[in-house]
């Protein structure tokens, strides 16, 4: 038995978004092509603007002054979250996150000093 699934389109499970509905496989079973014909029919569940300070040492003062930078965030409904430079939809996002793999999300306000902070 290979480690590829030969399911032809990746759909997320309800009840676990990393497995698939038609094969219940992984995710990262799934071929390249699967998972392009899956990113075809996702949908948006949340988008907008949000602030994104990357792996910048909150302990230190000096990284406290620094700018944060303005991201477009796109939240899909198979569990990825996006972000790039606008909102149009040709421009390239600059990372991804599969939030269906993230182990906590906390609140943040006093490590960064600004309010409505979250830790990923």
């Amino acid at each position: 038995m290979s480690g590829r699934s030969d399911c032809r389109k990746f759909a997320p499970n309800i009840f676990n978004k990393s497995k698939c509905t038609n094969c219940f496989r992984q995710k990262e079973e799934h071929s390249a092509e699967a998972l392009e014909s899956n990113r075809a029919s996702r949908k948006i569940s949340k988008c907008g603007y949000l602030f994104v300070a990357p792996g910048w040492d909150f302990s230190n003062p000096l990284y406290r002054t620094k700018r944060w930078q303005r991201r477009w965030f796109v939240l899909y409904d198979d569990g990825e979250l996006t972000y790039s430079l606008d909102e149009h939809p040709d421009t390239v996002p600059q990372a991804s996150v599969d939030m269906t793999t993230v182990v906590e999300v906390s609140e943040a306000d006093s490590v960064t000093g600004h309010p409505h902070s979250l830790a990923i």
